[in-house]
């Protein structure tokens, strides 16, 4: 049955869950090796496409090509990139072609490799900026094909967006809908309505300064839109956690154009992640969730990032552990810090994942990566590629 939103409290409120043993549930996502890209180490290097004002590229995901898709090779990356210029500051998408899953083309698709642009009228929502992330996948299980499903004759994607122009990440942010008809190009569904708005006072008080990339999973006629956003937290500190917001699958999108509203509603079990407590790892950011369905281990798995007192200023990749993709458990430990890459690219942040496994059954753990060298994405493999990777230690 369809999960209402008394239910999904009831859920919050009644349900106690058997503790987790979150330390061998992670042992698998533990000792990848790093993969020494083309780009200085990069796979996808802060320059790709070469776009106008182009300081830098962020946010990877990673997935097969769609049977519409008409440009070569079996993989595809959506990648953000930020314009720089003075006055244009904002996220738009580009897109990178792989037939390996180590080395990648750009500037090909759409407008020269950009398939998702931010809106061109003033005043909208998304007029800063896009932020491509929340595919609905056909299958949500970890070693699944990650393919694109179509509801209603479209590919469909939740997206992170900001108002304004005026600087990096600029105004309140939120979330649209996308749609495509052939998992290249994509556009919003509405100029007007949000299916988040960030900022509002109305909002819970863990999400009601900025509001952050969506992730979506389709579950038990559910949808489950994961993502962090920026408020108070339990400390009473600034803090970044992270969220849910549900639709029933049969009335995605969850755009009601009548009613000029969205249908999605905002869990009360929020923030599931939340920042930890003095001297963790997350207690400023417990930031944009990745959910998988485990099916090895026979549970939800969380991939996020931590930046906080047990980290010193650096972002490291987390994890964290469900069976009711309500209730999460962490464990404390990162999976990789920041600094782990052979290569130096990732000696402030290591963060923002996208996970994919091969026909071989290998895993492909993309990240941004920030260092001396610019912010660009990196790679962790689950067993060594061909080039001098080096086992986290």
């Amino acid at each position: 049955a369809v999960l209402c939103i008394h239910q999904l409290l009831a859920l919050a409120v009644i349900v106690e869950v058997a503790p987790l043993p979150v330390k061998s549930l992670s042992a698998r996502y533990r000792n990848w090796s790093y993969y020494i890209g083309d780009y200085g180490g990069f796979v996808v290097p802060p320059d790709a496409g070469h776009f106008e004002g182009q300081t830098l590229t962020d946010a990877p995901v990673v997935y097969e090509k769609s049977p519409e898709d008409q440009l070569p090779w079996k993989y595809r990356m959506t990648y953000l990139f930020f314009n720089g210029s003075t006055g244009a500051n904002g996220y738009e998408v580009g897109l990178a072609l792989s037939d390996d899953l180590l080395r990648w083309t750009f500037k090909v698709g759409g407008d020269h490799g950009i398939v998702f642009k931010r809106n061109e009228y003033p005043g909208t929502y998304d007029y800063g900026g896009v932020t491509l992330g929340g595919m609905l996948w056909q299958s949500s299980a970890l070693q699944s094909r990650r393919l694109l499903k179509k509801v209603n004759g479209k590919y469909w994607s939740l997206y992170g967006c900001y108002p304004s122009r005026a600087g990096y990440e600029a105004g309140n942010g939120g979330q649209g809908m996308a749609y495509s008809s052939d998992g290249v190009l994509w556009e919003r569904l509405s100029n007007t309505i949000p299916v988040i708005s960030g900022g509002s006072p109305d909002m819970p008080r863990w999400e009601d300064r900025v509001v952050y990339q969506p992730y979506l999973v389709e579950f038990n006629e559910t949808m489950w839109n994961f993502y962090n956003a920026a408020g108070e937290n339990q400390y009473n500190h600034t803090a970044e956690e992270s969220g849910l917001a549900n639709l029933a699958a049969k009335e995605f999108p969850g755009i009601n154009f009548a009613k000029k509203q969205s249908q999605w509603s905002l869990n009360p079990a929020s923030p599931i992640i939340h920042s930890g407590p003095p001297g963790s790892d997350d207690t400023a950011m417990a930031s944009d969730p990745k959910v998988f369905w485990d099916e090895l281990q026979k549970v939800w798995v969380m991939f996020y990032f931590g930046l906080g007192d047990g980290t010193q200023g650096h972002a490291d990749i987390m994890i964290a552990f469900s069976k009711d993709l309500i209730h999460w458990e962490k464990d404390e430990e990162p999976l990789y810090r920041a600094g782990g890459h052979p290569s130096g690219i990732d000696a402030q942040h290591a963060h923002k994942i996208s996970l994919i496994y091969d026909e071989h059954g290998i895993g492909y753990l993309y990240y941004t990566a920030v260092g001396p060298k610019g912010r660009g994405i990196a790679l962790l493999t689950s067993k060594p590629k061909n080039s001098p990777s080096t086992l986290h230690v």
